[in-house]
């Protein structure tokens, strides 16, 4: 496979200011064999009419026009159609270097990885790197599956986020985006990385993520997104415990746990009782007979669910 396709699928919606230079950005790689697919998601702003204009000046651009459903649904379209034999991804408001897709590319075929994954940064609006919460900083080597999880599990932000990746194709054959969720990045990492071998990692800082954004989705406080992110917590505990990593599957557990914890000190528990009390007598369980945290939320769970 000396010059494979590379699907690059990006999700647009209300993006008119971002999308320009984003696209720019990949119709600019130094690799030139991409298939580019722009979903506009229902977008009200002028995004569609900008993703026909790109699609009318470069061949390898697909435009697909849908009903609005989230970016998870978007993707998922996207990857149904790609014809790619490695699959990308880069959000509408961020961009990437020329090369980052020579090097992901290269990544994956000198370490014969079925992931390759990059290091990024955040930048504002004028491309000047900014102090972010998030980091996604990776070292250059290779990981196999447990490896990878690993990190996953251990909070490495680079291994949990979509963009920073180059997939094989064959991953996404059991595996696709969950609907109706927040935090769907998190539901989707563990179960990706669980379908690849080896993973290559390259230090390389070549993704743009843009943070400055009053309206995005990194800034965005809900309290439907606490809750989902507890439950994909727990869907990771489930997953690497079903692969047989017990040691993965207890440092996981105190995700849980700690999620749970969060959960019941922010959320509002006349509307989230049921789903709070389910998760206590989830981790009651998994962490008996462990004293400290059946002490802790039995407090949590006579004080605030009054029980």
């Amino acid at each position: 496979m000396d010059n494979p396709l590379i699907s690059v699928i990006v999700p647009v919606y209300n993006v008119e200011k971002y999308l320009p230079k984003c696209i720019d950005s990949i119709i600019n790689q130094t690799y030139k064999n991409l298939e580019i697919i722009l979903v506009d998601d229902g977008s009200p702003d002028n995004s569609p009419k900008i993703c026909d204009e790109y699609a009318q000046k470069d061949n390898r651009i697909k435009v697909i026009h849908k009903k609005n459903g989230g970016r998870a649904d978007a993707r998922n379209v996207a990857i149904d159609v790609a014809e790619g034999d490695y699959i990308g991804f880069v959000d509408s408001d961020d961009y990437i270097a020329d090369n980052f897709y020579e090097l992901l590319l290269k990544a994956v075929l000198d370490n014969n990885a079925d992931i390759s994954i990059c290091s990024s940064k955040c930048v504002d609006e004028e491309d000047k790197e900014v102090e972010s919460i998030f980091h996604f900083d990776v070292k250059d080597e290779v990981l196999d599956k447990k490896e990878a999880l690993g990190k996953l599990v251990q909070g490495n932000l680079s291994f949990v986020t979509l963009v920073t990746k180059l997939y094989h194709k064959k991953l996404f054959n059991n595996v696709r985006y969950p609907l109706g969720v927040h935090h769907e990045d998190e539901y989707f990492a563990h179960h990706i990385i669980g379908e690849a071998d080896r993973v290559a990692c390259i230090s390389d800082e070549i993704y743009y993520y843009l943070v400055t954004r009053n309206d995005s989705f990194m800034h965005e406080v809900n309290p439907d997104k606490t809750i989902d992110s507890l439950y994909a917590a727990f869907d990771r505990y489930k997953c690497v415990k079903s692969l047989k990593y017990d040691d993965l599957a207890n440092i996981q557990l105190n995700q849980v746990y700690g999620k749970l914890i969060l959960c019941i000190k922010q959320l509002d528990l006349k509307k989230y009782k049921k789903e709070i009390k389910k998760y206590v007598n989830i981790v009651f369980k998994l962490y008996f007979p462990k004293k400290e945290a059946f002490k802790i939320l039995g407090i949590y769970f006579k004080k605030v669910l009054k029980v």
